[in-house]
């Protein structure tokens, strides 16, 4: 009499569930640092004036607030927080300039002090973020 036993893995659906989770956290905490980052960057200025150098900037137009944003590459479980347009000014705020010549305009701009607010927010957010990242998941 022969056996007649079948053999069932699931261990590529718990793989593919277990990926999903990874997603979806990442996802949250994508979404919880544009939220930071946004809020941060929403302070308007006193009567129109530039920030302290230091400070991080404030809103004027509001196109550095609307550039934030976050991306899911599922494919390789990494989240991406950064600007992209209309914020094509965000490096130079976050790092601040030397004094410089434009070929497009012609002209020679001043020096511009840094005004960071990505990396002082990461570091502001960054236990928050593991808090979120280490939840568990159903």
């Amino acid at each position: 009499m022969a056996n007649k036993f079948k053999y069932t893995s699931f261990v590529r659906d718990a793989i593919k569930r277990i990926d999903k989770g990874k997603v979806a956290k990442l996802r949250k905490a994508g979404s919880y640092m544009k939220r930071r980052l946004r809020k941060k960057l929403n302070k308007k200025q006193q009567g129109g004036d530039a920030s302290a150098p230091g400070d991080s900037p404030g809103k004027r137009s509001g196109t550095l607030r609307k550039g934030v944003a976050s991306f899911i590459d599922a494919r390789n479980a990494t989240a991406f927080i950064g600007t992209r347009a209309p914020a094509h000014h965000a490096h130079l705020l976050e790092f601040g300039t030397q004094a410089r010549y434009q070929k497009r305009t012609g002209r020679y701009t001043g020096v511009q002090a840094p005004r960071p607010f990505f990396l002082p927010t990461f570091m502001e957010e960054e236990e928050e973020v593991i808090k979120i990242m280490r939840e568990t998941w159903a």
